[in-house]
């Protein structure tokens, strides 16, 4: 009987430890960084590979070089964040509410301000901004592409590592992508 109750106790010990172990993992404002998936958009046989979520917010996928200047292009849906995945890769589109093309028609000519938010040490810079922009006649035929915007503006990330880079509009985020810079 008094080995089962070491073994117990010694169970409760390694169940413990694990979840002090599980307790360091970092997170910003409760959210591990990591870096995003990349998602291509195919159209006529050409691909469009992206850093981040088509349909939400998203970086035109490229080498991310510390210290380097670069000019990325970042791509802006506006409207609900909450589509069904399924619908951005189908051959026709259902046409985007009229409420998403009222505030991408609002938000054209404003400035956005990138910040940029190590994983690690959670340092955060402002790194860039930009005038959001109308899409080019061949960028309006992505999916949804007419509730989409772009923001082509240049940057240098400080260090090699993951960072988030977040875009915000007046002090309201619209959106963020993670990127792993080399």
């Amino acid at each position: 009987m008094r080995y089962i109750g070491v073994i117990l106790f010694l169970f409760m010990l390694v169940g413990c430890s694990e979840q002090q172990n599980l307790g360091t993992i970092k997170a910003y404002n409760g959210e591990v960084i990591r870096e995003d998936p990349t998602d291509t958009i195919v159209m006529a046989d050409k691909e469009y590979p992206m850093r981040g979520e088509v349909g939400d917010f998203t970086v035109f996928d490229a080498d991310f070089i510390a210290g380097k200047a670069q000019t990325y292009t970042f791509y802006i849906w506006f409207g609900n964040k909450n589509v069904d995945k399924q619908l951005l890769h189908q051959d026709e589109i259902v046409e985007w509410n009229q409420s998403a093309n009222e505030e991408k028609q609002n938000t054209l000519g404003k400035q956005i301000k990138f910040t940029a938010i190590e994983s690690e040490t959670f340092e955060k810079q402002n790194i860039a901004t930009g005038i959001i922009e109308p899409l080019s006649e061949e960028e309006e035929r992505f999916p949804l592409g007419t509730t989409a915007a772009k923001v082509v503006t240049t940057m240098t990330i400080p260090s090699n590592g993951v960072w988030k880079l977040e875009g915000s509009i007046d002090g309201q985020s619209i959106g963020d992508v993670t990127v792993k810079v080399n």
